[in-house]
């Protein structure tokens, strides 16, 4: 949950910097720019995917700790950990 977390803030962190940078663009800047597109798709080539496989994870494990249910606990296993049981075999 915490890498989660620190991931959406990684993302917004490096998408404001790279905002303030396209203000002062010059010619001795326009290396820099590239290189910070590069690294700005390769973020989100990781990131992304990792965030995207986690959020069902994390919806249903934030609603089980607010609201202990059992058909929550039921959804959670049948649903998503299932197809995670799945791929690993």
């Amino acid at each position: 949950m915490i890498t989660f977390a620190v991931n959406v803030v990684l993302i917004a962190h490096h998408l404001i910097t790279r905002h303030r940078m396209r203000n002062a663009i010059t010619v001795a800047r326009r290396t820099e720019w590239r290189r910070s597109l590069k690294l700005s798709l390769q973020l989100l080539v990781i990131a992304l995917p990792y965030l995207i496989a986690w959020v069902p994870y994390s919806t249903v494990a934030l609603t089980q700790i607010f609201s202990n249910t059992d058909k929550l606990t039921f959804v959670f296993f049948q649903k998503f950990l299932s197809y995670f049981l799945i791929c690993n075999h």
